[in-house]
């Protein structure tokens, strides 16, 4: 019995080693066998096996299933010596300083390193160089392939894709969509534990591990490629025309919250994000600008109203010009005493104190909850990093005067992009949606993710949206937003003229605004919403004279691109 027992034991441990052969066999013949096969063809080869390609940003288009690159990979060509194997040592100073425009004498004092096995020559060489070097045929001149990141489309901007910039000696994705997707968009980089020659060249029989790298992943954008161009120039060339300090402008499906233009005046080229003095400009400001909206607020606070029936918009109210609220006067910003107004005549004319009737009918507690439930207070969790909160914290105390001020746009912060969204459910008949800019991934392996577009939740009814939305157009036809409106087509909208706190927190800063519009069209069955703002513009007081009429070149085009039909 013993013997029989020794005799199993004995079988199981020859069993167990040859398993350890076969799988160590297996896994260098069919697991690693790409990777022996290109150690035993040279170092130049094996080093593609270690490096991962980066992944690319792609932009699309509406209309077709094209896609274009914003964010490529360039190949160009690594030139380097073994100098232990160069023989005409000065021919190939020469020959190569003369190509390449580098100093003779520094390449032949690196190609005297009788025992050196290594010198870099230079990097990003163009292909037409590096192939009138391999026509000498110069023993111990190598070549390698190196890829650069490259930004073919610099005028949809650098706060959109961010750039490739450095971690100590890696280089990684920073700010915008190439720090955002960093991990997706570099890959996995391999590994190999192996062992040298007397040269330095890796013995291929005597690796004891390899690890092939994993390629990164490409990302394709809701971006339309159209778009985007036609918006970044109109927001560049109104910005220098209203002498505005920035100005930037979103598109978006209200439908689905894609982001089909982001644009920011002014940007900066990524190719040379290394000349930029103000870091400033790294960062996107439709979500980490948070500021005061001001009026364009106002259509959120009446939604509310119209949702609990507390109004109508034929509801009126007594407009006598200002109001008292703890020690506080509020007053409507044409100075005017309006008599009699109707919550449709509160729109039009952006008054203050109609506003403030509304949040009181509805009540501070009520008011805040629809805030929240609209996303305010919170990130809106578009794919870039960075992305401020804004504050709504003065809406958590018991004192009126603070949803009596946050119900036209003061007191509180929002993000362009929040503004946006919330835009959204007055629009697309009560849905809160999510803003994305991300339509695809497309995997290494082939495989494709698409992005979720489902609503986020329903915030208001289909009836409050169609009220209004109905208001809006109201505003746009006989109110503050004229220049925004397009002949032949309903559009919704309002503008803002936003007062900008002093940094000490003592008041408002004098003669300083940020104008906004932000609107939709055709209003009774919304394809886009645009959001356009100008900070500090100094030649131009109102947003009807700013924001106003770059949204309407904006819409223009977009009712004729998307060729939607007109609504009367």
């Amino acid at each position: 019995m013993n013997f029989l027992r020794r005799l199993n034991v004995l079988a199981a441990f020859f069993g167990l080693f040859l398993f350890i052969i076969l799988a160590r066999v297996f896994y260098l013949q069919v697991i690693a066998g790409k990777a022996y096969n290109a150690l035993a063809a040279g170092q130049q080869d094996i080093w593609s096996e270690l490096f991962s390609v980066r992944g690319e940003i792609f932009v699309g288009e509406l209309k077709s299933n094209n896609i274009y690159p914003i964010a490529a990979n360039r190949e160009y060509t690594f030139v380097y010596a073994e100098p232990v194997f160069i023989k005409e040592k000065e021919r190939a100073s020469k020959r190569i300083a003369a190509i390449l425009g580098l100093d003779e004498a520094e390449l032949l004092q690196k190609f005297s390193k009788e025992k050196d096995f290594y010198e870099p020559i230079k990097h990003e060489v163009a292909d037409e160089l590096a192939a009138k070097i391999k026509e000498e045929k110069l023993a111990g001149v190598k070549f390698s392939k190196e890829v650069k990141r490259f930004y073919p489309e610099p005028g949809f901007g650098g706060e959109l894709t961010g750039f490739l910039g450095f971690d100590g000696e890696r280089r990684v994705g920073s700010y915008g969509l190439e720090g955002y997707f960093e991990k997706e968009l570099s890959g996995r980089a391999g590994f190999i534990e192996a062992t040298k020659d007397a040269f330095g060249a890796l013995i291929p029989t005597a690796t004891k591990m390899f690890s092939g790298a994993k390629d990164g992943d490409d990302i394709v954008l809701a971006i339309d490629r159209n778009i985007e161009s036609f918006v970044c120039d109109a927001v560049a060339r109104a910005r220098q025309k209203f002498d505005a300090e920035s100005a930037l402008a979103i598109v978006m499906n209200p439908r689905n919250g894609e982001i089909w233009a982001l644009c920011n005046a002014p940007d900066f080229n990524p190719n040379e994000y290394g000349k930029v003095k103000d870091m400033r400009l790294f960062s996107q400001p439709a979500i980490v600008d948070a500021y005061e909206p001001g009026s364009v607020f106002k259509p959120i606070t009446m939604a509310i109203g119209l949702e609990e029936e507390k109004i109508s918009p034929d509801s009126t109210y007594l407009d006598e010009g200002a109001l008292k609220i703890s020690g506080f006067t509020i007053k409507n910003s044409d100075g005017k005493k309006n008599g009699l107004q109707t919550m449709t005549q509160v729109l039009e004319k952006s008054l203050n104190t109609g506003a403030v009737y509304v949040v009181r009918k509805i009540g501070g507690e009520k008011f805040l909850s629809y805030i929240k439930n609209l996303g305010f207070g919170e990130a809106a969790g578009i794919e870039l990093s960075g992305e401020a909160a804004g504050d709504i914290s003065q809406l958590k105390e018991r004192d009126e005067i603070y949803s009596a001020t946050a119900s036209f746009g003061q007191g509180i912060t929002v993000t362009p992009m929040q503004m946006a969204a919330a835009f959204s459910a007055l629009a697309n008949g009560g849905f809160l949606v999510k803003p994305h800019l991300v339509k695809e991934i497309r995997y290494a392996d082939g495989a494709k993710k698409q992005s979720e577009s489902r609503p986020l939740r329903q915030v208001f009814s289909t009836r409050t949206s169609k009220l209004i939305s109905a208001m809006l157009v109201s505003v746009v036809k006989n109110g503050h937003g004229k220049a925004a409106g397009i002949p032949g087509y309903l559009v919704g909208g309002k503008t803002g003229t936003a007062q900008i706190p002093r940094k000490d927190g003592r008041g408002y800063e004098e003669g300083a605004h940020i104008g906004t519009f932000i609107g939709y069209a055709p209003a009774d069955n919304p394809q886009f919403l645009i959001l356009t703002r100008f900070t500090r513009p100094s030649n131009v007081e109102w947003a009807e004279s700013s924001a106003a009429p770059v949204f309407g070149e904006i819409a223009r085009f977009l009712v004729n691109y998307l060729e939607i039909p007109p609504s009367r």
